[in-house]
């Protein structure tokens, strides 16, 4: 059975399957014209100090198997606290069984506690992740366009 477990940023990397997680969700969610995955730990963790980052582990006999890294600050334009989902991830083999959805269950709660008024996600455009998050209660409010700049 997975368990899920708050994390801290420096738990995070220190799992050793770490970097092979990142691969597989940058070969999942990675948008054409942005350069290529590069986690910056300095800036997860200045803001993990700020009280505005928050990450949960998924585990399945002790091994690192998903993640969510939850955002949580005042957007000027409402004025209200509001959750914004950084990353979440859970490897193919773990999908089945509700992993997924222990995590962002984790994240919600988090946010709620917070004050969170509601949490956004974002999901790359015909992925996996899109299809699934009317299934946790989701709906589609936004399309995200993106043109690279050079």
């Amino acid at each position: 059975m997975t368990e899920i477990r708050k994390i801290t940023v420096d738990e995070y990397y220190a799992e050793p399957n770490i970097a092979e997680l990142w691969e597989l969700y940058a070969e999942e969610s990675h948008t054409k014209g942005l350069p290529p995955h590069n986690p910056q730990r300095q800036m997860y963790q200045a803001m993990e100090n700020m009280a505005v980052l928050h990450t949960w582990g998924a585990y399945d006999d002790g091994k690192l198997v998903g993640f969510i890294v939850l955002l949580v600050n005042v957007v000027p334009h409402y004025g209200a606290m509001i959750g914004t989902l950084e990353s979440f991830f859970v490897h193919r083999y773990y999908r089945k069984g509700g992993t997924a959805s222990k995590l962002l269950r984790a994240a919600e709660a988090k946010a709620k506690e917070l004050g969170a008024v509601g949490l956004f996600v974002s999901a790359p455009a015909g992925g996996k992740l899109e299809k699934a998050m009317p299934m946790f209660g989701y709906r589609h409010t936004n399309t995200v366009f993106f043109r690279e700049l050079t």
